[in-house]
C-alpha cells in the first residue's frame, strides 16, 4: 500500500462534512430589504391569491358580449382604481394593464384590434370569454407554500415577499467566522518586506469572498509561537460557529496549528485528502463549532474553500441545497494528469466549454484571478480528451 492510499478521498471528506454540519436552531428578524443572500427559518405560505383580483393583462376594452361587433364605451378603468363597473350586454370599458377587471366583463379586446369612434368600438376580429384576463389566484392561491424552508432570499424571492405584502422575515442566524492566519513570514501589504518574507494575502481572499456572499468575520494573526496559537485558537472557538486556519498544518517544526487542536479538544475528522492542491485539509468540530485548517499556498486555500467551505458554510446557515453549482461542459484541449490524485484546476468557461488554465502549482494564484471555475479531474482519470465532459464547479463571485 503506498502512502497515498492513506489519505481521504475527496468523496471521503465532502460526505464527512455534510453530515458532520447543521443549523443552530436559532433565527433572525429581518426586514427583506436586508435579507439579500439569508435563508428562510420555515416554510412562507402566501396570504392572498396573486392576482388578487382578475386583472387585465393588456391596454384595451372590457366587454359584455354580445352578438354585435358594436360596443358602447360607459367608462374607464385606470390601473389601481377600486371601481367596479355595472355593465350590460353590449357595453365595454376603457382598461389598462394591471388594472381590475369588472365583474360582468367577459373578456378583453386589445385596443389595436378595434376602430373607435367617439363613445362606440367596432371589433376587426372575433373574440372569445376570457381573453386577456389573468385570473384570481392565476399564479398561486392563498395557502400555498412560496418558499420552501432553508430556501436562499434571492432578488427574486425577495420580490415574491414584497409582492404578498411581507415586510419582514424570519431567517436563520448567521454563523460567526474568524479567519486565523499564521506564520511568521508572512507581512502585512503595505509594510517592508525583509529577506524570508512574503505578504499575507490569503486573509484577504477569504475575507472578501466571505463578505461577499454576505458573511461578516474577524481576522485574527497569530505568530509561530505555541502558547499563543493555543489561546487565541482557544478565544476564537469560543466566540464564533466557523474557524478558518490559514497555514501552520503541516508538520514542520514549527507548524503549531494541529497541536493546537489536539490540545484544545478539537476531534479531527480528517486530515489530508487525496487530491492537488489542498492535499494537506484538516477537518474537525468540537460541540458545535467547525473548524477547517487550510494549507498556506494560496490557490489550495482557494480551492479548499469553494469546494469545501463553501457548502459546509452554507449548510451552517439553514441552507435546503447547500451544494456548490456544478456543471458538465466539454473540455477545450487535451489533458494529462501526473498523479494519483484528483484534481481540482483553475479554469475558465467559455460557452460550453471549459479551458484549463496554466499554472496550477499550489503556491501560484496569478491564474485564479482568470478563472471563474474548477475543473474537477477524478483520481482514477489520468487522460481527457479534447471536448471530453468534465465536472465544473461554478466560482460564487462571477
Amino acid at each position: 500500500m503506498t502512502k497515498e492510499n492513506y489519505l481521504i478521498s475527496v468523496d471521503e471528506a465532502v460526505k464527512i462534512i455534510d453530515q458532520s454540519c447543521s443549523p443552530k436552531n436559532s433565527s433572525d428578524i429581518k426586514n427583506s430589504d436586508l435579507a439579500l443572500g439569508d435563508f428562510t427559518f420555515e416554510a412562507i405560505d402566501s396570504p392572498l391569491a396573486m392576482p388578487p383580483f382578475r386583472q387585465s393583462s393588456m391596454d384595451g376594452y372590457a366587454l359584455r358580449m354580445h352578438a354585435s361587433k358594436e360596443y358602447t364605451i360607459i367608462g374607464e378603468v385606470k390601473t389601481g382604481d377600486s371601481i367596479d363597473l355595472a355593465m350590460e350586454k353590449g357595453q365595454a370599458v376603457r382598461i389598462f394593464t394591471g388594472a381590475a377587471v369588472p365583474t360582468q366583463a367577459d373578456t378583453i379586446v386589445i385596443q389595436e384590434h378595434v376602430t373607435r369612434k367617439h363613445d362606440t368600438i367596432t371589433l376587426e376580429h372575433a373574440v372569445e370569454s376570457n381573453q386577456n384576463i389573468r385570473q384570481t389566484g392565476e399564479q398561486f392561491q392563498i395557502g400555498d407554500t412560496l418558499l420552501e424552508k432553508g430556501t436562499q432570499l434571492t432578488p427574486a424571492a425577495l420580490g415574491i415577499l414584497s409582492t404578498i405584502g411581507i415586510k419582514q422575515v424570519k431567517v436563520f442566524k448567521k454563523p460567526k467566522i474568524a479567519i486565523v492566519v499564521t506564520g511568521n513570514e508572512l507581512v502585512s501589504p503595505g509594510l517592508s518586506l525583509e529577506l524570508g518574507q512574503v505578504y499575507e494575502s490569503n486573509s484577504i481572499s477569504l475575507k472578501s469572498l466571505l463578505n461577499h456572499m454576505g458573511y461578516p468575520c474577524s481576522v485574527i494573526y497569530i505568530p509561530d509561537d505555541y502558547k499563543t496559537t493555543v489561546r487565541l485558537i482557544e478565544q476564537a472557538s469560543a466566540q464564533n460557529d466557523l474557524i478558518l486556519l490559514s497555514g501552520g498544518i503541516s508538520v514542520g517544526d514549527y507548524d503549531f496549528v494541529g497541536k493546537a487542536l489536539i490540545e484544545l479538544g478539537v476531534a479531527p475528522l480528517f486530515y489530508k485528502v487525496r487530491q492537488r492542491p489542498g492535499k494537506p485539509l484538516f477537518f474537525g468540530k468540537k460541540a458545535y463549532t467547525i473548524f477547517f485548517a487550510l494549507p498556506g499556498n494560496p490557490a489550495s486555500t482557494l480551492s479548499c474553500f469553494y469546494v469545501y467551505v463553501i457548502p459546509a458554510l452554507r449548510q451552517l446557515s439553514g441552507a435546503a441545497q447547500p451544494k456548490s453549482m456544478r456543471l458538465k461542459l466539454k473540455l477545450s484541449q487535451e489533458y494529462h494528469k501526473s498523479v494519483l490524485r484528483a484534481e481540482f484546476l483553475k479554469a475558465h468557461i467559455e460557452g460550453e466549454h471549459v479551458h484549463i488554465l496554466d499554472r496550477q502549482s499550489s503556491s501560484m494564484i496569478l491564474d485564479f484571478s482568470k478563472a471563474n471555475a474548477l475543473a474537477y479531474v477524478p483520481e482514477e482519470v489520468t487522460f481527457l480528451q479534447k471536448g471530453a465532459l468534465v465536472e465544473v464547479v461554478v466560482l460564487p463571485h462571477i
